[in-house]
């Protein structure tokens, strides 16, 4: 007598389904990982700031890395600077300050890169 188990298999739709979705997963999280990762963006006048912890993480100098924090702590005082691009500037000091300079230089030079061609709003603080 056959048994009245039957064996379950998935039809071709669902197994097409199933792998579109498992596909689409994978982009989703591969695109929020870099998102996440992706520097953020500086506003115009907080751009040199940028390039002066470049400076100063090139040059391996303690002294004048001291001197960009103060002045980014300062910025943000101020309510010149976000807090968002005060993390990743105190990101990549802590790395500095620990001597990681290797680390501390290539992440500067991509938080610098990544500000390449993106749009910001108007400059409020125009030529004067």
């Amino acid at each position: 007598m056959p048994s009245s188990k039957s064996n379950p298999t998935l039809d071709p739709q669902t197994l097409i389904r199933l792998a579109v979705g498992g596909v689409l997963l994978i982009i989703g999280l591969v695109w929020f990982i870099q998102w996440w990762r992706y520097p953020p963006m500086v506003e115009t006048e907080n751009l040199k700031y940028i390039q002066l912890l470049r400076t100063a993480v090139s040059s391996e100098s303690l002294d004048m890395l001291a001197k960009v924090k103060e002045a980014i702590q300062h910025r943000f005082d101020e309510g010149e600077m976000s807090k968002t691009e005060r993390d990743h500037f105190d990101r990549i000091i802590r790395l500095a300050e620990a001597r990681d300079w290797k680390t501390a230089h290539e992440t500067c030079f991509r938080f610098e890169e990544s500000q390449l061609s993106r749009r910001r709003a108007n400059s409020t603080s125009g030529p004067k």
